[in-house]
């Protein structure tokens, strides 16, 4: 039909909406979406560039997780020894407050 796109049209818009809503919350923190996804896939285990993007990669290329490791280390939220990215006590302290104040909202559409 004229006019229509097509469906990968409306995820892509879907997500850039996400995206935008959520560094709006995140902002609070200091850090964006993409930030946010790094620092979860350190929570569960200090990991290799190569391993955080198999993680993430249908959200982020090599150039943007390179520039977004690099931010998180100047912000002191990820270390960098031996080869593999670790959360530092300040990226770990940023994660325990967000789920404090996550679990203090009382309205749902707040998670």
């Amino acid at each position: 039909m004229p006019g229509e796109k097509p469906i990968g049209f409306y995820l892509k818009k879907a997500d850039e909406l996400l995206s935008k809503g959520i560094d709006k919350v995140q902002s609070e923190f200091g850090i964006n979406r993409l930030e946010w996804q790094i620092l979860n896939v350190l929570k569960a285990a200090p990991s290799a560039n190569d391993e955080i993007a198999k993680e993430l990669v249908p959200f982020i290329g090599q150039n943007e997780l390179n520039d977004t490791l690099t931010r998180l280390i100047n912000k002191e939220f990820i270390e960098h020894p031996a080869g593999k990215y670790i959360m530092t006590t300040e990226g770990k302290e940023l994660k325990a407050s967000h789920a404090i104040r996550k679990t203090s909202r009382t309205h749902p559409a707040d998670e």
